[in-house]
Parts: C-alpha cells; structure tokens; sequence
C-alpha cells in the first residue's frame, strides 16, 4: 500500500508504474509544465520543481519504495534535489527541445547580437546596421 500519492499523481502515473512509465509521465509533465512554456503562470516554476523532485524519487528504487512506505518526508536524496532546469537539460539531452521551450534558442540569439554590436563586426556596406544572425 502507498501512503502518499502526490509524486505519482504528478507524473500522471499509477503507483505500480515501471521505470519507463515514470520516465515517460516525467517527460510528459516536465514539457507541459516548464516555465518557459507558462510565462503567465507564476506557479509554473514551483509546479516544476515538484515534478522534478517526483522523477527523482520515483526513479530511484530506494527513494521509491521509503516514499511509498512513509511519505514524502522519509524520500529526500542525502545530497538534496537537483536543480529542476539542469535534471531537465540532462534527461532531454541539452538541445533537443530548444525550439519548444523558446527562452534558450532566444537567449542565443540575444548574445550573439550582442557580441556582434560589442565588437562593431558590421557586414560590408551596411554602415549603422546589424547584420543577419543566421542560425547554425
């Protein structure tokens, strides 16, 4: 018997769930709940971080069954909970979803303006003009 549901409730998985049913559920919640997804939404980054820490327990065999057993209390990492963004980046593997969740692909761009206007590299005959950015 489970004593607390809330993780899995999260992740949109049932209790008896296997290891591939949580990763899924985590990549499902994680790409429908990031905040960059949810500008408006001023709880998106704490509902975040809850399905964060729910993948983390849920997908460690240890952290899993102290969960099922006492509750969220009894299932903390020794070492606290990753980051919500960087376990994100690792479990999407960093690029593929840059296009999805907008501010990273944005962020790109913006540095690279502004490297560009930091060292007033203009294109040939564009005098007081930035050139194209042109994605690789």
């Amino acid at each position: 018997m489970v004593v607390d549901k809330a993780y899995y409730d999260l992740l949109g998985v049932e209790p008896g769930a296997t290891d591939i049913e949580i990763k899924k559920g985590y990549r499902k919640a994680a790409i429908i709940h990031h905040p960059d997804k949810n500008p408006d939404d001023p709880s998106a980054s704490a509902k975040f971080q809850e399905i964060g820490e729910a993948y983390q327990v849920l997908s460690d065999p240890q952290l899993r069954a102290a969960y099922d057993k006492y509750g969220k209390e009894s299932a903390r990492p020794s070492e606290g909970f990753v980051d919500p963004a960087e376990f994100f980046t690792s479990i999407f593997g960093g690029d593929a979803f840059i296009d999805w969740i907008g501010e990273i692909s944005i962020m790109k761009d913006l540095t690279a303006a502004m490297e560009i206007a930091m060292q007033g590299e203009l294109e040939e005959g564009s005098e007081g003009e930035f050139p194209e950015l042109r994605r690789p």
